[in-house]
């Protein structure tokens, strides 16, 4: 398990650079491989199964989709249901409050504004 961890720690430090640089380069190929990760991990991080730091990783690549579905106008690659899993659901172990300071109940609007477009 560690290893996936790991390679998912430099797969977002990979997004956040690309994107810190201007967002030229490689930043979606590095989006879908995290979001690859997150709904195959996603199970065991919501039952609790998985490490705390998959629930810090989840939630960045939740955050950097989102960002991404309004910067491209498309939906997200996480898609919506697993979307709404991770911010609707009250007692969900991925609170983007603690990670980015923005409250799920908040991020979710602009996931549903990609989708009706």
């Amino acid at each position: 398990m560690f290893l996936n961890w790991y390679n998912e720690r430099v797969n977002l430090t990979g997004l956040s650079f690309s994107l810190f640089l201007g967002g030229s380069s490689g930043w979606q190929g590095c989006l879908e491989v995290a979001c690859r990760w997150v709904r195959s991990s996603w199970p065991m991080i919501e039952n609790g199964s998985e490490a705390p730091i998959a629930k810090l990783f989840a939630g960045m690549t939740a955050w950097f989709d989102i960002l991404g579905a309004v910067t491209l106008c498309r939906p997200p690659m996480l898609g919506m249901d697993l979307l709404a899993r991770m911010l609707l659901t009250s007692n969900s172990p991925v609170q983007l409050e603690s990670i980015m300071g923005c409250n799920n109940l908040v991020r979710w609007p602009f996931c549903l504004h990609e989708c009706l477009l």
